[in-house]
């Protein structure tokens, strides 16, 4: 009889027929947080990511331009995860980090190969009338070119996403976002 209650309004609930109901009603949907930070060259999707990522950190190790770090979010699930930052450097997609990864997170075959886009955070050099072009200068891709209003006109089918730009940008108002 310890599975019976009485309630404020003398009606009979029990809590084993509540368990039995309960496990027919659906499933909370359950969201897979994203990253605010880009990952890898060549990542799979984020929740493909997350599954097969065992952060075994040999992308990271493996990266010659030290351009792939560890995640600082507070999310357990993105916590520590690789991901890739270009404030201090560039990436010439070398591929090393495809090849170290023994899990399949980072796919040439199933994975983006961008991960970043140049963007512009306010008004650059040029703009402001002084020369400057050292971002069209830098670009391996030659993605980046001015128009007559002197502003940096950024062509993404051709941005690799390398972020040779970004760190070539005097004024440091081209910078890496996550794409």
């Amino acid at each position: 009889m310890s599975d019976i209650q009485r309630t404020d309004d003398e009606q009979l609930i029990s809590s084993a027929r509540r368990a039995f109901f309960r496990r027919f009603a659906p499933e909370p949907e359950q969201v897979v947080p994203n990253s605010r930070y880009p990952r890898p060259p060549w990542a799979v999707d984020n929740t493909l990511f997350l599954a097969l990522c065992t952060q075994c950190d040999q992308c990271i190790d493996q990266c010659p331009m030290r351009v792939l770090g560890r995640s600082d979010e507070k999310e357990e699930i993105l916590s520590g995860r690789p991901v890739l930052d270009l404030s201090y450097g560039s990436c010439d997609f070398c591929g090393q980090c495809v090849d170290a990864c023994p899990a399949g997170a980072l796919s040439r075959e199933k994975g983006k190969k961008r991960q970043t886009i140049p963007q512009l955070s306010g008004s650059c050099q040029a703009e402001l009338g002084l020369y400057c072009n050292l971002c069209e200068e830098a670009c391996p891709e030659q993605a980046i070119s001015f128009g007559a209003d002197k502003k940096p006109a950024i062509d993404l089918s051709l941005c690799s996403g390398c972020g040779e730009c970004a760190m070539d940008c005097y004024s440091r108002v081209l910078v890496m976002a996550k794409a």
